[in-house]
């Protein structure tokens, strides 16, 4: 990944905003390429998974690989505006995303509910698992109205 985004670093800023001569965007340009293609032949050489019901991506480590040089080649040809612009909405996006997070999570929800509240899971027959909130009274405090709960009726006779 580094030596593909320094690859296209030389090839977009070489000869214009770094004034290398020849000989040495040449250089760079060649050791560059050939750790490029080194890291791709790393990858070609592992062993892939046997797995063929999924979808692969053709010829494994070369498509990828061109992928990734196309799309830093044509990321470095943004101008600056567009780097901060990118930068502010993507700040904007984290921010709702994490604020929303936090308020309406269902962590968060319990927290809030505090120790009068316990929370079980109960598996139903169908091998479904479905919470179950409960109020929890400490023993001895009742409030002004308590409605008596049948878990286990009387038998009849």
């Amino acid at each position: 990944m580094v030596s593909g985004v320094s690859l296209c670093a030389v090839l977009v800023f070489g000869n214009n905003q770094l004034h290398l001569p020849v000989w040495s965007f040449t250089l760079l340009l060649v050791i560059f390429s050939l750790v490029f293609l080194l890291s791709l032949a790393l990858i070609w050489v592992h062993e892939q998974q046997p797995n063929h019901k999924t979808f692969q991506v053709p010829l494994v480590p070369f498509v990828p690989g061109f992928s990734i040089l196309l799309n830093v080649f044509l990321m470095l040809k943004l101008s600056p505006l567009t780097w901060i612009r990118f930068t502010v909405w993507v700040a904007a996006g984290l921010l709702v995303y994490f604020g929303y997070g936090i308020w309406h999570s269902k962590e968060g929800l319990r927290e809030q509910q505090g120790q009068d509240v316990a929370a079980r899971y109960v598996v139903l027959p169908s091998g479904s698992l479905v919470e179950t909130v409960q109020n929890v009274q400490p023993e001895g405090h009742t409030h002004g109205t308590h409605t008596p709960t049948h878990d286990n009726p009387p038998a009849s006779r």
